[in-house]
């Protein structure tokens, strides 16, 4: 094989929460996800060879599961996936710890999904790791980690930015969660952008000003030519009734961008509804689906840190 593959050192059993991770792990996952990406398919299907991901996914997604299943492929895994809690015991009342005493028997890892915070109730009593593929409405921590190797991408850096967060903060786990990650970085300027009612957790918004400069806003306007980063959210309609009065409320065109950063970047964890149309997607400035992209290497990093695989090639 013609890439050397070399594993960082990685001290945490399960991943569920993204303030889990120092700066210096994050740093070692994306390096490794850099490494992954340049590897050919073949060239690392010896990684997960011979292991079984199970995917219990109890809350519709389509990128976190594919991405996740295509990673655990690449690497050589076989993967076993439920979609939906209505096809397993949950709904017949079977409790989650009693759920995963008996998958964490027919696998290596597992992924979960969920409303609620299941994955951490699963990684105290799980056998193997856990990764937390999204639960409740603060954690989605593989796609902070997915968002951040996209930034650096670009822009080969994770300091000095400045971020916009715009839209149903409350409801986004994508945001809570990147929020949290990149304020291990330093000297960045946070700005969240939302209705009084849909507000950034206020605990995150505790933590991220604790290390980062923060401002809250109800409107992008006047920041926009000093952004580097507009980071768009969908309203989240299932998750509050109210929602056919922000509708309209933050909707970027391509009016909005005659006067920013040659280098400015539009980031959305998709999906999206009508903050973005669709008549932005050729823009120079749109890159939510690079974004998307990112999120095959970095799960593919994740598992390989979890696996615990120790060989290198």
């Amino acid at each position: 094989m013609s890439a050397v593959l070399k594993i960082p050192k990685f001290f945490h059993k399960h991943f569920v929460n993204v303030e889990d991770l120092s700066k210096k792990d994050i740093e070692n996952i994306l390096s490794l996800t850099q490494t992954l990406e340049s590897m050919s398919r073949k060239s690392k299907n010896f990684i997960a060879e011979n292991k079984i991901i199970a995917n219990l996914f109890f809350e519709p997604s389509t990128r976190t599961r594919l991405s996740f299943e295509s990673a655990a492929y690449s690497l050589g895994a076989k993967v076993l996936t439920v979609a939906e809690p209505n096809t397993s015991s949950i709904s017949k009342g079977e409790t989650i710890e009693d759920t995963i005493k008996v998958v964490s028997n027919y696998c290596d890892l597992i992924v979960m999904r969920s409303s609620n915070d299941l994955p951490l109730q699963a990684s105290a009593v799980s056998d193997v790791p856990v990764i937390n593929a999204g639960s409740g409405t603060l954690k989605h921590p593989t796609q902070a980690l997915t968002d951040l190797y996209a930034v650096k991408k670009k822009f080969n850096k994770l300091s000095n930015l400045n971020i916009a967060f715009v839209g149903d903060l409350k409801h986004s786990r994508a945001v809570n969660s990147l929020a949290l990650a990149f304020s291990k970085f330093s000297n960045n300027n946070f700005f969240f952008i939302s209705p009084e009612e849909l507000k950034l957790s206020s605990a995150v918004f505790k933590k991220v000003k604790e290390k980062s400069n923060v401002s809250q806003l109800d409107s992008f306007n006047k920041i926009l030519p000093e952004l580097d980063i507009i980071y768009l959210t969908r309203l989240q309609r299932e998750r509050f009734k109210n929602f056919k009065k922000f509708e309209k409320a933050y909707v970027l065109n391509s009016n909005s961008l005659k006067n920013v950063k040659k280098n400015l970047i539009i980031m959305h964890p998709l999906p999206r509804t009508n903050e973005i149309p669709v008549s932005l997607d050729k823009s120079k400035h749109s890159y939510y689906f690079e974004q998307a992209a990112c999120g095959v290497p970095v799960r593919e990093a994740l598992l390989t840190l979890l696996l615990k695989q120790k060989k290198s090639v």
